[in-house]
């Protein structure tokens, strides 16, 4: 089978393109053909070294949609997968019996497969950030795969959910589907507003610290540069307010298969979507480079029928 291999880790070019032997499913294991594979930039620092419990040499890859030989359309997630295991960026991928979850028939196998990442940190900031009914939520980086999914879950919770994007110009941010950024509100109606703000881009914690009501959660996911910031620590336990952290990378394959039984009927009724501006793209290096570059969109590896 073809598929991605890297044998040491740090730098891009250990990623290489390679035929190897089609696994073969042990008694608590499922073979799945891959119809499509999600890339997420978790992958791209994988390779680059970022996470220390990565064992070599390793197919990358965590998301995942796809065809078990008994001819089930399946999609899944995983921590394991593409770390300490061989993941989906390959043409097979063997998975754990209990983390298969039938793919919803109402989105596509590209659809599936960028769906699992996206969701599972979106479904675990909302359950730690005890983002209930009636909650105010502000997301930062609405426009993202995480930050579009946790708006539609926060929505299905009964959460009154609102997005923030990158305002076109300067640093600041402006609502979704508005022209005001969060720079030009008055300071009356940005404090004291929010009950969970969620930073998809680790780059506005002091903001969102001043933006919570008493007792409010901002959730990080992502820092970056060093992965150090500066906390306005009096402004945050004036507020009894609290910093949350999510880590997908904590959830296991059958946890996450577990989530997308719950989620599918979801995405059957339509009330759950697919990230949007969804780029498909042959199993290669290519998309690796392009996602370390900075380009935006959800990447998505298509192997065909």
């Amino acid at each position: 089978m073809k598929a991605l291999r890297f044998e040491r880790t740090g730098d891009l070019s250990y990623l290489q393109l390679v035929e190897l032997p089609t696994p073969r499913a042990a008694s608590d294991d499922v073979l799945v053909r891959v119809r499509a594979a999600g890339i997420n930039r978790s992958d791209v620092s994988n390779v680059l070294g970022a996470h220390q419990y990565t064992t070599v040499p390793r197919v990358p890859g965590r998301d995942f949609a796809g065809v078990t030989d008994r001819g089930e359309a399946v999609w899944g997630s995983g921590a394991e997968l593409g770390f300490r295991r061989d993941g989906t960026h390959a043409e097979y991928v063997l998975v754990p019996r209990a983390a298969l979850a039938p793919k919803p028939r109402s989105i596509s196998f590209e659809q599936a497969a960028a769906c699992g990442v996206p969701y599972v940190t979106a479904w675990q900031t909302l359950e730690l950030a005890r983002a209930e009914e009636g909650a105010k939520v502000l997301v930062i980086g609405a426009g993202g795969g995480v930050g579009s999914a946790t708006m539609q879950l926060a929505r299905l919770r009964g959460a009154k959910a609102a997005g923030a994007v990158r305002a076109r110009q300067g640093s600041g941010l402006e609502f979704a589907h508005a022209d005001a950024s969060i720079q030009d509100l008055t300071p009356e109606q940005l404090a004291n507003s929010w009950d969970v703000i969620v930073d998809t881009t680790g780059r506005f914690l002091a903001a969102s610290i001043a933006a919570l009501a008493r007792g409010g959660r901002v959730v990080v996911m992502v820092s970056p540069g060093q992965g150090t910031e500066p906390v306005p620590v009096r402004d945050l336990y004036r507020r009894e307010a609290s910093i949350v952290g999510v880590n997908s990378l904590l959830h296991s394959s059958v946890e996450c298969g577990e989530l997308l039984r719950r989620l599918a009927p979801h995405f059957e009724s339509g009330a759950l979507r697919a990230p949007e501006r969804i780029q498909p793209h042959p199993l290669g290096t290519g998309a690796y480079a392009a996602l370390k570059g900075g380009a935006s969109g959800k990447f998505v590896f298509t192997f065909g029928d």
